[in-house]
């Protein structure tokens, strides 16, 4: 058996719904605004409850997380799951206090995109604003 089978190519970068909707450069620079701030989290972790206030844009680079209500009887409803490249604004209609909580089912890297950087990226890349508005 030949030694060249054996060896393993490096691992590539994940690729997310964006490398396949922006061109290579604005795919790129979302991508380091995403690295920039990322961070990982263990499976369970709460990073954000409903009524915190928020000044980011979520987006899964890694793992599952949920986003979910509390409800008054002390219940909580997953309203969803995040995957790898899912993005979520959290704010309520007053665009400073969370509607929704996000927590990590599993072990997971989320980016928060502070939102008046978000805003200048969806300025300078279009894509991402009409993709915002059809999540």
């Amino acid at each position: 058996m030949s030694t060249s089978l054996l060896k393993q190519s490096p691992p590539q970068p994940t690729r997310y719904w964006f490398d396949h909707v922006l061109d290579p450069d604005q795919s790129a620079r979302f991508r380091a605004v995403l690295t920039t701030h990322s961070r990982h989290y263990a499976a369970g972790r709460l990073i954000k409850s409903d009524a915190d206030d928020s000044h980011a844009i979520y987006v899964v680079m890694d793992g599952w997380a949920s986003i979910f209500k509390s409800m008054p009887e002390g219940q909580t409803q997953i309203i969803d799951f995040g995957l790898p490249g899912d993005f979520f604004d959290l704010t309520s209609v007053d665009g400073v206090t969370v509607a929704m909580g996000l927590e990590t089912v599993t072990d997971a890297t989320i980016a928060a995109v502070p939102l008046a950087e978000w805003l200048a990226l969806e300025r300078a890349v279009p894509q991402l604003a009409q993709v915002n508005t059809m999540e």
